[in-house]
């Protein structure tokens, strides 16, 4: 197992009050397996991808849990050994990669610089290392590109550029924290289509944090749906995408648009209310007050819900779905071999 996480907790300490971003979230992902992430934003995503790597910004800090990469514990770790970890055992991919860049250095110097820190490269053999990693993320004339500034690359290069930087190193682990969200789709295709590719050929263990289902149908094994910081439904991305149980993961589905010629023009559906206050969670179910079952339900206003089995490898928390109930655990992953069914996109998505 590539990456086990047990009952993380993140919370943010602010004046008006205790900010529970990552409330208990446990997930394992096995070595050559991809698991998204998805939920609205200010759910607890991007907050969960920074907790692995122990950079979540003040005043933010990791209250509880475990992060085991390969069975060490991470949470655990002076941050001298964290320093040697970042960039070459976890690589992160943000999303917008102009505020990732330095305007002021080449793009040699910055792809290069994770092999001279973690490799003791040459200055000569980083930069021929660069050049063959551009060459690999399709990038047309590399060398021209290891000459430029981030500035004189379109948004879908500069993109591959964070890419390459992210697996200088061939780390065991890539978090892509929502990676093509500011590209136009044809970019956002060519980007997903080459990890895709990355993890064929290299046996690449990726959490793919999202919010588009889209994204979820082409590139994951798996999915976490995230809601208030915790996780609310866990699957197989073909069985989620084919058939969401919990009513907030249903909520994300619908509001996907479809664009057919027999389609009439409508406005798109919505999830109604707002993501709750987590300073103010709602008691019971976090989803209730914006759930149409389980609005006036006793039961969803007053219980938490427990993790629910509704098959082998699908759980959720939820009252009114059908299933025996559990008690909390990791959700495991099984290490298996990869289903060739779980790449392309849905039929219906």
């Amino acid at each position: 197992m590539v990456l086990e996480i047990e009952s993380l907790r993140t919370h943010f300490e602010t004046p008006t009050g205790l900010v529970p971003a990552v409330d208990g979230v446990s997930f394992t992902i096995p070595a050559g397996r991809t698991l998204a992430l998805v939920g609205e934003s200010g759910c607890g995503k991007s907050i969960t991808g920074l907790s692995i790597l122990r950079l979540v910004p003040p005043p933010g800090r990791i209250v509880g849990g475990r992060v085991r990469l390969r069975g060490r514990d991470l949470l655990t770790l002076p941050e001298s050994a964290m320093r040697t970890i970042r960039g070459d055992r976890v690589a992160m991919v943000f999303q917008e990669p102009m505020t990732s860049l330095n305007p002021l250095l080449p793009i040699a110097t910055q792809v290069g610089e994770a092999l001279t820190a973690h490799r003791r490269s040459s200055r000569r053999n980083a930069r021929c290392r660069t050049i063959a990693l551009l060459e690999r993320m399709r990038l047309p004339n590399p060398a021209r590109v290891a000459a430029a500034y981030p500035h004189e690359l379109s948004g879908g290069m500069r993109q591959r550029v964070m890419i390459a930087m992210a697996l200088a190193c061939e780390p065991q682990l890539l978090i892509a924290d929502e990676p093509t969200t500011a590209l136009d789709v044809t970019v956002q295709a060519e980007i997903l289509g080459l990890l895709r590719d990355l993890q064929r050929t290299s046996g690449l263990t990726m959490l793919f944090i999202t919010h588009d289902f889209g994204v979820v149908a082409r590139v994951a094994d798996h999915v976490a749906v995230m809601y208030g910081g915790r996780i609310v439904e866990q699957a197989p991305a073909r069985e989620l995408l084919a058939g969401p149980r919990h009513p907030y993961t249903r909520g994300l589905l619908s509001t996907r648009p479809r664009v057919t010629p027999s389609t009439p023009e409508r406005r798109l559906p919505t999830i109604p209310g707002e993501v709750p206050d987590p300073r103010h969670r709602p008691g019971g179910c976090a989803f209730h007050p914006r759930c149409d079952p389980g609005r006036d339900d006793p039961i969803c206003r007053q219980d938490v819900p427990p993790r629910r089995a509704l098959g082998p490898e699908h759980w959720c928390t939820c009252w009114k779905a059908h299933g025996r109930a559990e008690s909390p655990a990791q959700g495991e992953l099984p290490a298996r071999p990869r289903d060739p069914r779980c790449g392309p996109p849905a039929s219906d998505l």
